[in-house]
């Protein structure tokens, strides 16, 4: 009996890993939105700090649009999407396709990540929607939001006690010093023209994160996406690149193909 079961519950229990990372995947999508929205519009000059994080953290879900509370039967992941029909219970304007992507993807890396290694599954998870924030807002922006990195260190500590003893973490803290000054220097060299200060910010996380054969992946393949985003893109060696975008989301790849090498 009990091995017939076992595959019931297994099932129930995906079903329900996949159901909770598509919350992560509603409330980061929520978060990042609300970023851009209270902290780089125009509102910015509007709103106290204070103000900002209330509505950052704290406001109900509302639409964009018509500024109305959205209900609450249309808030739950996936499913949500499919209730409204893709628009506001309010105005009936189209809502922004994404937020159901970001669901999905929160819930399909849940699982994922579940089944190559358990509890540890939502530490990564976070991980990723961290990387997914700054990789978007420096490509929006060209900024990085410190207070999102703030997070990445934050989880990466976490992460780095699932895995780690105690003992380990001299050689992190070493690791993390020399690639921050490394880039310091970078940063002060160019007069942080050709690199931002919020990417040294970042790197310092990415150093907490990954070894140090995978942060010279992450870096290499960082440098060359921004160098073929001025050459094949802008298509003007002055121009900026995103190279947070880059370093993002060469981070996002290293961490889901983890598993294979």
């Amino acid at each position: 009996m009990q091995i017939l079961l076992d595959p019931f519950f297994t099932i129930l229990k995906y079903i329900y890993l996949f159901f909770l990372g598509s919350s992560f995947g509603s409330f980061y999508k929520t978060i990042y939105d609300r970023i851009l929205y209270f902290f780089y519009s125009n509102l910015r000059k509007q709103l106290s700090l204070k103000q900002k994080y209330y509505h950052l953290l704290l406001q109900p879900s509302f639409c964009y649009y018509c500024k109305k509370p959205i209900k609450k039967i249309y808030l739950i992941p996936i499913l949500g999407f499919f209730l409204t029909k893709g628009r506001c219970n309010n105005c009936n304007r189209l809502l922004p396709k994404d937020y159901f992507m970001w669901e999905l993807g929160g819930g399909i890396l849940l699982c994922y990540f579940y089944y190559f290694y358990e509890i540890f599954s939502i530490i990564l998870l976070l991980i990723i929607f961290h990387f997914i924030i700054s990789a978007l807002t420096d490509l929006k922006k060209f900024f990085i939001d410190f207070e999102n990195v703030i997070f990445l260190y934050l989880w990466g500590w976490i992460y780095n006690i699932f895995q780690y003893e105690v003992s380990y973490f001299k050689y992190i803290l070493l690791r993390m010093t020399l690639v921050v000054i490394f880039f310091l220097i970078l940063y002060l060299l160019g007069k942080g023209k050709q690199l931002g200060f919020g990417d040294l910010i970042l790197m310092g996380s990415i150093s907490l994160i990954f070894d140090i054969l995978e942060i010279i992946i992450i870096i290499n393949m960082g440098a060359i996406g921004s160098i073929l985003y001025i050459i094949l893109y802008k298509k003007n060696k002055k121009a900026y690149a995103p190279l947070g975008f880059f370093l993002s989301m060469v981070s996002i790849l290293v961490l889901i193909l983890k598993p294979f090498y």
